[in-house]
């Protein structure tokens, strides 16, 4: 799957379109973050147009533009379909310092709800990508009770 998701992302890509510096391979990394965004939104059986304008939110914060985000976001479908677990997209995520994996987990929970509500098959989705990014219960469990106050 790695060697297919790269030759789709050089595709793509252009080798000059800006990402963020926090991993080795930063086009793959923000692919899986979109990916990541998706699977969530997506785990109630439908992605909404609000839960898709905050995908789009989360991804303009890494510096990218419109065409670009409509890339990432083709890509990181395209792997989504071609993938069987989580474990491949939060590998990368769960080597960064704990606090910026704590954001992560605020912009799925915000993606999730943006929709007006925060669905069981998103939560569940949630939770197993924080587990495999090694969060705390009780980091979970508050990030989840802010998500709801916030609904």
């Amino acid at each position: 799957m790695k060697q297919t998701l790269k030759k789709f992302m050089d595709a793509l890509l252009p080798q000059e379109t800006p990402l963020p510096e926090k991993t080795k391979n930063k086009r793959e990394s923000l692919v899986m973050l979109g990916a990541l965004l998706s699977k969530v939104a997506g785990a109630d059986e439908h992605i909404s147009v609000a839960e898709e304008k905050e995908i789009r939110k989360v991804l303009r914060t890494t510096g990218q533009k419109g065409a670009d985000i409509t890339l990432v976001l083709k890509a990181a479908r395209r792997a989504i379909a071609d993938s069987v677990d989580l474990h491949g997209f939060t590998r990368d995520f769960a080597r960064l310092p704990y606090e910026e994996r704590l954001e992560l987990l605020a912009k799925l929970f915000r993606v999730a709800a943006a929709d007006g509500e925060l669905a069981n098959n998103e939560l569940e989705k949630i939770r197993r990508i924080s587990k495999l990014m090694w969060i705390t219960q009780r980091d979970f469990s508050h990030e989840k009770v802010e998500t709801l106050r916030k609904i």
